[in-house]
């Protein structure tokens, strides 16, 4: 308790003297730390008088399991106090890993999807998959760490092996230089076709392609 704030002298004729004084509840902070693997990766804290009931946070974290708080209080004692949740990663967290496969015009088009499990916070186990047969080499994706809620999708792309590219310059009229004005996809022996993004370039002009094109 902290200093009274408010000091009551009552006289009572034949009984003496009777001194009230007030003592206000002093107030501490409740911590509560969400733990993974050793480290604090939330906290959550409450300003609360002495003997208030404890606002308790939901001790809970996706893709995680817990116990709950350990060595927790009913009310708030006369000191701050931390209190811990440790969480264990799920070992069955849902992800998704894609396949795509590279179109005629550069794209990709998905060709399979798997549904997969695995543990929250580690790297999501990739399978590539065999499209050697249809023309396209190995694929290639990103490495990302499952997360808790199920958000994690990892998309794996496949390029054509026999996929060329052909890529279209103008000469920048400022400074001299070719930019890049549009690129062209096509299979050895196929025609080149020049994509509308050339063609609109200057309207009006017509290109002109090197006499060895």
């Amino acid at each position: 308790f902290g200093e009274p704030f408010t000091r009551s002298i009552t006289v009572v004729k034949g009984e003496g003297t009777i001194a009230d004084f007030y003592y206000p509840r002093e107030s501490y902070t409740a911590t509560f730390n969400y733990v993974v693997n050793g480290e604090t990766v939330k906290t959550v804290t409450n300003r609360l008088k002495y003997e208030q009931p404890l606002n308790v946070p939901e001790p809970s974290l996706d893709g995680y399991t817990t116990s709950g708080w350990e060595n927790l209080d009913s009310t708030m004692p006369a000191q701050d106090k931390t209190y811990t949740a440790t969480f264990t990663p799920n070992s069955k967290t849902p992800y998704v890993v894609e396949h795509y496969l590279q179109q005629d015009d550069g794209s990709y088009k998905l060709e399979e999807r798997e549904n997969l499990f695995g543990t929250t916070g580690q790297t999501a186990d990739v399978t590539l998959g065999d499209f050697s047969s249809k023309g396209y080499g190995t694929g290639t994706y990103t490495a990302l760490t499952i997360a808790g809620d199920g958000s994690t999708v990892v998309k794996v792309r496949y390029d054509q092996t026999a996929l060329y590219t052909a890529t279209f310059y103008a000469e920048d009229e400022e400074t001299g230089a070719n930019v890049v004005i549009g690129k062209s996809y096509y299979k050895e022996d196929e025609t080149i076709s020049v994509p509308q993004s050339v063609l609109d370039f200057n309207p009006g002009y017509r290109p002109v392609w090197p006499e060895d094109t």
